[in-house]
């Protein structure tokens, strides 16, 4: 097999004129960025000016003159679609080949030879679009077909309405509040104090090595570079009006790139085109703010596409549900433009023709921009109406015409899913930072994408002034040190935990806002330690001592000053493991406070532990009473009730008043699941109760149900997940059920080799675990 590169690896007999000077361009071979790959099938040399006028349109571009070679690299395309062009001289064996294989979407008869055409390519063929006697004639149809299959290709998520469940939120549902959760930190990535010029330059260099070879698209860059430094430097004389709809429509490779880095949630492409996607968004913002009074009214648009038939089933039997689009979504005031585009394909076996049919609002468009861009756009002629990403849509029918066209009428509304603006709420309370950088990587933590979380981290640090704040760089510090323990680092997890504590030595800024703890044993056990080496903890209690002395001298002193002292000295002996005189100090507080608000409701949570932990039963009772109390007068949220339960259940865990914590809990999961963001920690701590109750039974299914509600919320390698399996591996292995325990057992490991580094403690724990039941078994069926 000959091969040369050509930019992204184009393949070509190296031994003509024509394809050395092509090898000049060559690179490493690189991943498509697109949704389309290019592939054309000859056994001559083909000549680099045809070349060009292809990539054009498709960028990524494979020549091969080995048959072999060629169907190997086309059924290993996953996540592309490949278009393929194939010159007459290779026979039309090949074509009836390829032609059922269901990675290619459209083959082209390369053919110079009219009379040789007519003779040789009479039959027909599903995939084939066409003979064409010259390449201009192949790229008109590219266009089209390429076109059509990325419309094709807009992905739509289906959300039945909350009436449909009970606690449980589905995996739709996760992968929307995700999908939101990146698009709204994306939307407001750009801070103040970052120079728009860096991310734009990053955008502009990442699509150069793409392009390199590539005359077309490196002409389109200089040009788009330009446009943009001009807007940033204050000279847009020349400068297209709302530059970004502009090229997003002229640009095929920037409209394919942006949506298919939505669809698959590539956080790499998104974070290169950041600067790009938060101007595309504000100008049909801008657009749809200035539009005149006459046209806020509701008007109905339109889009036609071809969906597969089981993806369209789920949309069909969610009437009343609703729709969620990630993408920039295109729609067309024209309905005829819409149904050319339904009917533009043909007649694929397990394929439906859609006309979707909707309503829009510019009232309700507000968080959605929509905006008329007919007189921006490329494409004049199909009155396109361009929705910005994220758009949701309540499915009102869906009904069959006579054609055979399905017309799915939607309306655009604001309205949020219950369960998925909940479970956003409750991500959210763990990702909140002062910067969007640090809310991305906190997300992708939580998400366990650790490789993300740290570029992240790497970016904030290098390409912001946010660090230069000592209390902003003590964050940082965390964030790094919960990443490297996740990963399974411990040794250098620690190190950054060492810093953390460091920095909160010098108390140059409020400790008690900038904690934050993981929830895993290993980090609360390396923290304590950290803390309790902490040498002038006895220096910074007897500075608060003093100011509160000074304090209740004054002929008037400020309660509320007092109270915080008091606090602050609960929390310093707290951390020192004095649980005695921290109490002390958290009553003196509460006394003190003029008022009782959330703040002091937390405090006596704290106190009745405190209690708890002393083995004073009467005392944390009558403070679980009075919390409970408090917690109604103020009507404070089911949420902060679920809290207070959660606290309530871990102290009569600590009393070993098992049957209570049960009873506790259970209130807990009377709550739906959307108003309870720690059912993950709920749900565990009876199961474990359950276990040292000695109900295993009890136990096993809590586990269970446990592990059926992280499957449908969660990616089936989650690290909860794993968790999950290996304490239902435990229980079967103490009921000798050895067999299923090896299965799930080896399902948490499975995971575990996903999620964690190879030499990560767990897994060789994991390990031994399987062995050891492998063990038994063999026991087993011997005896």
């Amino acid at each position: 097999m000959t091969t040369s590169n050509i930019s992204v690896t184009e393949k070509v007999d190296a031994t003509s004129n024509t394809s050395k000077n092509i090898a000049k361009a060559a690179v490493v071979d690189l991943q498509p960025m697109e949704t389309f790959v290019l592939v054309w099938l000859s056994t001559n040399a083909e000549k680099i000016t045809d070349i060009t006028k292809l990539r054009c349109i498709v960028n990524y571009m494979r020549v091969f003159n080995d048959p072999n070679a060629c169907i190997d690299y086309i059924t290993n395309r996953r996540q592309e679609k490949v278009f393929v062009i194939v010159s007459s001289s290779v026979g039309e064996q090949i074509v009836l080949l390829i032609d059922q294989i269901d990675e290619i979407d459209s083959i082209y008869i390369y053919c110079p030879n009219e009379a040789e055409c007519a003779a040789l390519w009479a039959q027909s063929y599903r995939k084939v679009r066409g003979v064409f006697i010259d390449i201009d004639s192949i790229c008109e149809q590219l266009n089209k077909n390429t076109r059509q299959c990325s419309n094709n290709l807009m992905p739509m998520s289906s959300i039945p309405s909350s009436s449909a469940f009970t606690n449980i939120a589905n995996r739709e549902q996760v992968s929307l509040m995700y999908s939101q959760l990146i698009r709204d930190l994306f939307l407001v990535l750009e801070h103040p104090i970052d120079q728009p010029c860096h991310s734009l330059r990053e955008m502009i260099l990442h699509f150069t090595v793409q392009f390199e070879g590539d005359d077309c698209g490196k002409a389109l860059l200089e040009e788009i570079e330009r446009d943009y430094n001009a807007v940033l430097t204050g000279d847009v004389n020349t400068v297209p009006q709302y530059k970004s709809i502009y090229w997003y429509t002229r640009c095929r490779f920037i409209f394919e790139t942006l949506n298919k880095a939505l669809r698959t949630q590539d956080i790499d492409m998104l974070f290169t085109m950041r600067f790009f996607i938060v101007d595309l968004h504000k100008q049909l913002q801008e657009l749809h703010s200035s539009a005149a009074p006459a046209s806020r009214m509701s008007m109905t648009v339109y889009r036609g596409q071809v969906m597969s038939s089981e993806e369209f089933e789920k949309h069909r039997s969610n009437i009343g549900g609703l729709l969620s689009i990630n993408n920039f979504l295109s729609t067309s005031a024209d309905k005829y433009v819409a149904e050319l585009f339904a009917d533009a394909s043909t007649n694929e076996p397990g394929m439906e023709k859609i006309l979707f049919e909707i309503e829009i609002n510019p009232q309700i468009g507000k968080n959605c921009p929509f905006a008329n861009i007919e007189h921006l756009s490329s494409f004049r002629t199909e009155s396109e109406i361009l929705i910005s990403m994220g758009s949701v849509f309540r499915i009102r029918s869906v009904e069959k015409n006579i054609s055979g066209v399905w017309n799915v009428d939607l309306k655009l509304t604001d309205e949020e899913d219950e369960q998925v603006e909940a479970l956003t709420d409750g991500v959210w309370e763990k990702i909140r930072s002062d910067h969007n950088l640090l809310c991305l990587a906190k997300l992708m933590r939580l998400m366990g994408n650790y490789e993300k979380a740290e570029m992240f981290i790497d970016e904030l640090m290098s390409a912001t002034l946010f660090c230069r704040y000592l209390e902003n760089l003590a964050l940082v510090i965390n964030e790094i040190g919960l990443i490297y323990e996740k990963k399974g680092d411990l040794t250098t997890a620690t190190l950054y935990y060492q810093k953390f504590v460091e920095m909160k030595q010098k108390r140059q800024f409020i400790w008690s806002n900038y904690m934050f703890l993981s929830v895993d044993v290993t980090t609360k056990t390396l923290l304590n330690y950290l803390q309790n080496i902490e040498s002038n903890s006895n220096q910074e209690l007897n500075t608060l001592k003093k100011s509160f002395e000074n304090e209740q001298n004054k002929e008037e002193p400020n309660r509320e000053k007092l109270a915080f002292c008091c606090k602050q000295m609960g929390e310093i002996y707290e951390e020192q493991e004095n649980d005695t005189d921290a109490l002390r100090m958290y009553e003196e507080s509460l006394k003190l406070f003029s008022s009782i608000d959330s703040s002091t409701i937390r405090t006596s949570s704290i106190i009745a532990f405190l209690h708890a932990k002393l083995g004073n039963t009467q005392a944390s009772e009558k403070y679980i009473e009075q919390t409970l109390k408090e917690r109604l007068h103020f009507r404070l949220n089911d949420r902060e009730f679920v809290k207070s339960y959660e606290g309530i259940g871990l102290i009569y865990e600590i009393q070993e008043r098992y049957p209570d914590a049960v009873k506790m809990y259970e209130k807990i999961l009377a709550y739906p699941l959307d108003k309870n963001p720690n059912w993950n920690i709920v749900l565990p701590n009876i199961g474990y109760v359950y276990e040292k109750q000695g109900n295993y039974s009890a136990s096993l299914q809590t586990y269970e149900r446990l592990l059926s509600i992280q499957l449908d919320m969660f990616y089936r390698d989650h690290p909860l997940v794993a968790d999950t399996y290996a304490s239902i591996a435990r229980l079967l292995d103490g009921q000798q059920k050895y067999k299923e325990a090896y299965t799930s057992l080896a399902n948490a490991l499975k995971i575990d080799l996903i999620t964690m580094t190879p030499n990560h403690p767990w897994i060789k724990k994991r390990q031994v675990e399987i062995d050891l039941i492998r063990q038994k078994m063999v026991v087993e069926s011997i005896s």
